[in-house]
């Protein structure tokens, strides 16, 4: 991950526009806003899974947690749940029910967890999970590893080798104390987890060895940014939004709280948080990225005059270049307007 090197702040009224709006608004205008493309029947067991792992982990208590072994969640497509290995039973409403013991099982999943038939096999670990998955289910088949004391689950897409499973952490009990000061290192570790590899959760590569973007990354980038906070910081107090909207436009992602200041609740203000996300694509000019950038920084000004809440803006840059390089004009402008630039390079094969 590259980060901007942080510079002197000054007053937003001592410098001027390094981009027009009127060139602003034309690259904005050049990116389409939203997917045309659903999710993969893939995606959905994987997000259906993961939501039923952490409300397991929400309802369960910290000794369960610390002694339930590692289990598997498998979907194999159309094959029927119950028809997918030998010896399974079925689980009547287990999508509804978090009180279950998990623990050392296998279980056999239709989409949306409807049907779920499973059988004890006792694994010894994840590593023994993993094993067992490769010998026993079709490498078609998407599965995660389940380890509930260390609040994780080991993704194995279809076709996918044991050795490259994704890795899906699941967030701390909801309620969790949050203030905004904690943003920065939570995007280091979306960052980590779900943009920098090319096999990471958010996948925005249509071809990773030519870095090749999907259509359209940013709408990617934003859905698994709320997505994250929504479901793995969830952060006590704090609303999360994606495509909000002001008078001024539409922005990318915001966290929204009441910041009381004195002894009675209704004492306070709101405090929004603003992360305006751009994607740096690989096959545009370099005048064109930097625009694309400083538009971002414009935006995030234009949502604070239309709103005039307090709190940090962030300008997110997901780096799809060949080259990870610095873009001191964007580092510059946004120290100026005291707006946090924060570069990520997104790595690739042969391009790291």
């Amino acid at each position: 991950m590259t980060k901007a090197t942080p510079k002197p702040a000054t007053s937003p009224g001592t410098a001027g526009r390094l981009v027009s709006r009127a060139d602003a608004l034309k690259v904005i205008r050049e990116v389409r806003l939203g997917t045309e493309d659903p999710l993969s029947t893939e995606d959905q067991f994987i997000d259906d899974a993961s939501k039923w792992m952490q409300q397991w982990l929400d309802h369960a208590d910290a000794s369960q947690i610390k002694t339930s072994k590692a289990c598997l969640f498998v979907f194999a497509g159309d094959v029927d749940a119950e028809e997918l290995l030998e010896g399974l039973e079925l689980a009547p409403s287990f999508r509804g029910l978090f009180d279950q013991d998990v623990g050392g099982q296998v279980h056999s999943c239709s989409l949306g967890l409807r049907k779920v038939a499973r059988r004890k096999v006792a694994f010894k670990d994840a590593s023994d999970a993993l094993k067992w998955l490769s010998k026993n289910v079709d490498a078609s088949a998407v599965a995660l590893v389940f380890v509930p004391k260390m609040r994780l689950a080991m993704v194995r897409r279809g076709s996918a080798d044991v050795n490259d499973c994704e890795k899906l952490m699941f967030g701390a009990v909801a309620g969790t104390a949050f203030d905004f000061s904690q943003v920065d290192g939570l995007l280091d570790q979306f960052h980590e987890e779900w943009t920098r590899p090319h096999q990471g959760r958010c996948r925005v590569w249509a071809k990773a060895k030519e870095r090749q973007l999907n259509p359209h990354p940013e709408q990617q980038i934003q859905g698994s940014l709320r997505g994250y906070f929504e479901l793995t910081v969830r952060p006590k107090g704090i609303v999360v939004e994606e495509e909000f909207f002001t008078y001024l436009g539409r922005g990318d992602v915001r966290l929204l709280r009441w910041k009381q200041h004195g002894a009675l609740a209704s004492e306070g203000e709101v405090e929004v948080c603003i992360m305006e996300l751009k994607v740096l694509r690989p096959d545009k000019s370099p005048k064109w990225n930097r625009e694309w950038a400083l538009s971002g920084i414009q935006q995030a000004l234009d949502y604070r005059k239309a709103e005039k809440y307090s709190g940090p803006s962030f300008l997110c840059c997901y780096d799809g270049r060949k080259v990870d390089a610095d873009m001191p004009e964007v580092e510059s402008r946004a120290a100026e307007v005291e707006i946090a630039s924060r570069r990520y390079f997104m790595t690739t094969p042969g391009c790291p």
